[in-house]
């Protein structure tokens, strides 16, 4: 017995064209603070993968507080990355160099 398969081909197609659209629409949104680390990183002279590591890095480390007084000092809003900054904990502040050094080396950044 065969089956009919005529309208399958149609509706597969429809599907697969549909699947990245439903997919991206369920993805998590890139929050705002990486985003700004990442295009600052790219305008310093490193490449995108390099950025994206970096601020792969910062989010498994750092606190949401410190990466969003980074972000603020990425922006050029210094005096609110300040303001964040003096918010923090020493240890928090403390967490940023040796961050820093680990996504250099890491990253390859320059």
């Amino acid at each position: 017995m065969k089956r009919h398969s005529k309208g399958w081909g149609f509706f597969g197609a429809a599907v697969l064209a549909c699947c990245p659209v439903i997919l991206s629409a369920c993805a998590k949104p890139e929050p705002p603070e990486r985003t700004v680390l990442v295009s600052q990183c790219v305008k310093d002279g490193n490449t995108e993968e390099a950025c994206r590591c970096m601020a792969d890095q910062a989010e498994a480390t750092l606190d949401k507080e410190v990466l969003a007084a980074m972000a603020l000092a990425a922006e050029g809003k210094d005096d609110e990355a300040d303001e964040a900054m003096r918010k923090l904990t020493m240890e928090q502040q403390f967490s940023v160099a040796p961050f820093a050094a680990a996504a250099v080396e890491a990253c390859n950044l320059s």
